[in-house]
């Protein structure tokens, strides 16, 4: 399998995580902190995919904390976009949190892939 499509059922597995602590918080604590459920979910969804892509996907085993530095800032810029997206989607076009959130999912993955390709799991990293 290559890297893309594995890296792509690793990102469900961390999306589900993700969505499943987001929905948990939101439907069960105070709507008004979407947005922090949101990098609560996505940090955890995060450090699984992390683990999973290093182990499974690109089989590295040195340097794992740059590694894994790298990948969060990587996903802290992702972080950011998606927080944004999510943001003025649900203000501006008055649509449900947990409907923009999905809706980020599309706008982040490819250059997350791209970018944790070349910087975090490249052997020259």
């Amino acid at each position: 399998m290559t890297n893309i499509l594995l890296y792509a059922l690793i990102g469900v597995v961390g999306v589900l995580v993700d969505l499943g602590l987001f929905n948990t918080l939101y439907m069960n604590l105070d709507k008004n902190y979407y947005l922090l459920y949101h990098a609560a979910g996505y940090f955890l969804g995060t450090v699984i995919s992390f683990y999973f892509n290093s182990k499974f996907n690109f089989k590295v085993t040195t340097k794992l904390k740059y590694r894994f530095a790298a990948f969060l800032l990587v996903s802290f810029i992702g972080l950011l976009t998606s927080t944004v997206f999510i943001y003025l989607v649900s203000y501006f076009m008055n649509l449900d949190p947990r409907f923009s959130k999905l809706l980020s999912l599309f706008v982040v993955f490819a250059v997350q892939y791209s970018l944790n390709k070349k910087f975090t799991f490249s052997n020259h990293s």
